[in-house]
């Protein structure tokens, strides 16, 4: 009998319920028989495509991509307007210095009005624009952290994939190729800092003084004696350049499941994109191959707790937040536990990683282990919604179960296990008998998600989660976007149960209670013409009222970069 746990991402004293597999589950219907050959393993890792792209120039061709491109009738300009400004910001000044993802704090005003000319203006290079470089504008740079520089790198995968296979201008071609090198190489830098293989950073930080590295600390792996530092493990202490071909940069460890799954999509869109792509120099799709197969080897190797699924840290030790295993709740195993969520996450990481390695053994592992011995397909269709509790719901446990989805989506290729994991996702999408169900949160990435789900599930593409995917894409703030806060209520209007919005338009209606960490939430969704500002909003609560930010925080919008790019990427 497993114990499946009524929410997987609270602390182990809460009550569990007890319950075993139901043995007439549609998803038990033998997802993938016993693998003893490669044909069976390849089977089950979708394989590296090698692109035949038009020559540049030539398109724009129709794709008949999820998002329409130009070459289509029903293209929305508007829309892709707005992504062209908010790349240009992430190319242009959000990435410098690392080729990743972060946000920048831009505290003089006349800094943000160069960023806001910049944007107004044209072309990819802010010191040929404005006369200012990126360094002159900047305040400090925050760090790289995995969760949101491994999506913002798949973004740019698929950006420069669908500029070259729709054949758009050379230029554009050529400059979306140079980004994307760039992110490469940061993604590699975050592998080969720890010095150790398998293991990937949590985050990293140039040390210039205008960086989020020039203001920590760093702590040695080990003391004198080898004992590994610091004496507890934390959920990420600072170090130095293990490697040694990184000094100029820093790096935090203690990789935890939410930033491992961004990781794991930067390396599955590479697969996808330029995994065969002979315009991309060899020795970096090299080095991307050997760093998926070192991590994936290190994920299915059973450590000395006698399970498998671990993030493992250079200080060998299990990193804070580092067990992925279906039969755990948070950081705690729990023998016969039936964790929907880790499921998900472990079996779309472990595709995605194998699929940027090519490694037969990784996809034979998979089917013989995840899918046939233990029925993570299985697992998922049953148990991923258990992480819905209702308001108190926490929305990173659904990033990372819609991010895990996503990935078993675009790189697991057994179609009966993708069928089971799809009747799991278009279930935790919407339960038509609870309230506070994904289908009306405005959480675009939930949407693209359940969208393909049900083309896995039934064979039938969810045109209304695309629109509404579409519609969120379209509120989404326009770039530069900034961290400027909310306040839509005061005490009298909490008392009364609804408020006012700042907007002077729109009426709040209040929830009966508290969300999660005692945050003030609306019984309906926040329209996004008033939702608070967010780094990454498909984490962030869609019902919170308010949220701070004093407006100098320069937000990469990355989250929309990602849906977006992967909706023009994906097709019908």
């Amino acid at each position: 009998m497993r114990v499946s746990p009524s929410t997987l991402i609270a602390p182990i004293s809460l009550v569990f319920a007890c319950t075993g597999r139901a043995q007439d589950s549609p998803s038990d219907t033998d997802a993938v028989p016993d693998s003893d050959s490669d044909a069976v393993a390849a089977s089950v890792v979708c394989p590296m495509v090698a692109p035949t792209p038009p020559a540049c120039g030539s398109g724009p061709v129709d794709r008949a991509a999820l998002l329409p491109g130009p070459g289509a009738s029903t293209h929305d300009a508007a829309l892709a307007a707005k992504a062209l400004d908010h790349d240009r910001v992430f190319a242009a000044f959000i990435t410098h210095g690392t080729g990743l993802n972060t946000e920048v704090q831009v505290r003089e005003a006349a800094a943000r009005a160069t960023l806001q000319a910049f944007v107004d203006g044209e072309g990819w290079d802010l010191a040929a624009a404005t006369g200012s470089t990126p360094e002159e504008v900047a305040t400090l740079w925050t760090k790289v952290a995995g969760a949101y520089a491994g999506v913002g790198l798949a973004a740019d995968a698929y950006r420069y994939g669908v500029l070259r296979d729709e054949g758009a201008a050379c230029d554009d071609v050529g400059q979306a190729r140079a980004q994307l090198v760039r992110g490469i190489e940061g993604l590699l830098r975050n592998v080969e800092i720890t010095g150790t293989p398998g293991v990937i950073t949590r985050g990293l930080s140039p040390t210039d003084p205008t960086a989020y590295g020039s203001l920590v600390e760093v702590v040695d792996l080990f003391d004198d004696q080898g004992n590994a530092l610091p004496p507890d493990k934390t959920n990420g202490t600072w170090r130095a350049d293990v490697g040694g071909d990184h000094p100029g940069y820093v790096w935090e460890d203690s990789c935890s499941r939410d930033m491992l799954v961004g990781w794991a999509a930067g390396f599955g869109a590479l697969a996808e994109v330029i995994g065969a792509d002979d315009s991309i120099p060899s020795d970096l799709r090299d080095r991307v191959a050997d760093a998926a197969r070192s991590i994936g080897l290190s994920l299915r190797t059973v450590q000395d707790s006698g399970y498998d699924l671990e993030i493992r840290d250079a200080d060998g030790r299990m990193t804070y937040h580092g067990i992925l295993h279906e039969e755990s709740v948070d950081r705690v195993y729990l023998a016969g536990a039936m964790n929907g969520m880790n499921a998900v996450m472990s079996l779309g990481i472990t595709a995605a990683l194998a699929r940027a390695s090519q490694d037969p053994e990784a996809a034979t592992w998979i089917a013989d282990q995840l899918l046939a011995e233990r029925d993570l397909p299985g697992l998922i269709a049953e148990y991923v919604t258990v992480i819905d509790i209702g308001r108190g719901n926490n929305y990173s446990g659904h990033n990372m179960a819609f991010l895990g989805g996503y990935l078993v989506e675009r790189h697991l290729c057994d179609p009966a296990a993708r069928a089971a994991v799809g009747q799991g996702m278009k279930a935790l999408y919407h339960r038509p008998d609870r309230d506070w169900q994904p289908i009306e949160q405005g959480q675009a990435l939930y949407d693209l998600v359940a969208a393909k789900a049900a083309l896995d599930a039934d064979g039938t593409l969810d045109e209304d989660a695309v629109s509404r995917m579409v519609s969120t894409l379209s509120a989404f703030p326009a770039a530069p976007y900034w961290d400027l806060g909310t306040a839509h209520c005061d005490a009298d209007e909490i008392e009364a149960g609804a408020c006012l919005a700042e907007d002077g338009t729109t009426m709040i209606p209040l929830a009966d209670g508290p969300g999660r960490n005692d945050a003030l939430v609306s019984s309906a969704p926040i329209p996004w013409s008033i939702r608070p500002p967010s780094n990454y909003h498909w984490r962030s609560n869609p019902y919170q009222v308010d949220r701070g930010g004093d407006g100098t925080t320069l937000l990469s919008a990355v989250d929309f970069r990602f849906v977006h790019w992967s909706a023009r990427w994906m097709t019908r």
